[in-house]
Order: structure tokens, then C-alpha cells, then sequence
């Protein structure tokens, strides 16, 4: 992990990180991506994947996924209490687990050539040599790892800089890019 020098660290396996990782491998570049927690992990929302967000994995290419993860149609939400309810059609949506959403999400990151760590934590380091450095901490210890661009999708916990308490969205080793 950290003799080579990656194209894109994307720090965070959520629904964005995962997609970021996924459309990158897939436009060839040498991607890692690292989650902090065991994976995949229980999260309480998400469970409903309406029409919009069927087509917009449909848009990256995962038109099966939903399918092959066996989600249930969801045709009627119904809401009740103080003795009244209220019933709304749910056209084309489905339902689907964050677990499931984010692991089939990652695999098929991984499979799109991502190396994919969990349980490893990031801290955003200096850039050298035209190259950012993260500090990795993990069930292997710690470790340096190279990048030329880092994107956090590290959600509430955010991607923070040595020596900073402000959280940072995304990093880069070339001038080129603005931060």
C-alpha cells in the first residue's frame, strides 16, 4: 500500500467515496480507498432507492445491482397516527439495505481494479515532491501512503490535515489544482 504512488486515495467507502473510487477505476487511474470502520456496516438510512437513484446507477453502469442484490419493490408508503393515515404510491422504488448498497458498491469498485482497506484511518499530510502523503493507521500499524490526489468522502468524521481541527473535502499534490 504504501510503496507505490497512487493517482487518488479516496478516504471514506460510503455511497460517494465508493462511487468516486468506482468511476475512477474504471477511467483507468490507481486508486485506493480506505473506510475506517468494519465493513460494511450498519446504517440506518437509505433503505429506499427511488426511480432517480435506480437511473443513477443505471448512468454508471450498475443497472443490475439492485436486481442481483434481491432489493423488494416498494409500491405504497403508509403513514398513520392520532387516528388518521395517509397512504402514497412509491413508483419503481425499491427497497435496499445501506449494507447492501455500500458493499455492492465497493465491489464492484474492486473490481473495476481498486484496492480497497478497511479498518484503516487517514491523516492528510504534507505535499513533496509533487506527491500528497497520508498517514494510514490500521490493523498493520502505521504507514505513509503517496497520492496525487486525495478526495475525502469521509462524511461527519472528515479527512483532517496534521495539526488542523478543520475537516478537508479534497487535496492535491499539483499546483494545477486548487484546493
Amino acid at each position: 500500500m504504501g510503496e507505490r504512488l497512487w493517482d487518488v486515495v479516496v478516504v471514506g467507502a460510503g455511497l460517494a467515496g465508493a462511487m468516486v473510487a468506482l468511476e475512477l477505476g474504471r477511467r483507468g487511474c490507481e486508486v485506493l480507498l480506505l473506510e475506517r470502520q468494519p465493513f460494511p456496516r450498519w446504517k440506518v438510512c437509505g433503505a429506499c432507492l427511488n426511480g432517480a437513484a435506480q437511473g443513477a446507477l443505471a448512468h454508471a453502469g450498475l443497472d443490475g445491482l439492485v436486481a442481483r442484490a434481491g432489493a423488494p419493490r416498494l409500491t405504497e408508503l403508509r403513514m398513520t397516527g392520532w387516528g388518521r393515515s395517509a397512504h402514497v404510491a412509491l413508483e419503481g422504488s425499491v427497497a435496499l439495505s445501506r449494507e447492501a448498497l455500500d458493499q455492492a458498491l465497493v465491489r464492484a469498485a474492486v473490481e473495476r481494479g481498486v484496492v480497497f482497506v478497511q479498518g484503516a484511518s487517514a491523516e492528510l499530510g504534507p505535499v513533496r515532491n509533487g506527491e500528497r502523503t497520508l498517514t494510514v493507521r490500521g490493523g498493520n500499524g502505521e504507514q505513509n501512503v503517496r497520492a496525487r490526489v486525495v478526495v475525502s468522502a469521509a462524511g461527519l468524521h472528515g479527512l483532517r490535515a496534521r495539526g488542523s481541527s478543520q475537516p478537508v473535502a479534497f487535496a492535491s499534490a499539483s499546483p494545477a489544482v486548487r484546493r
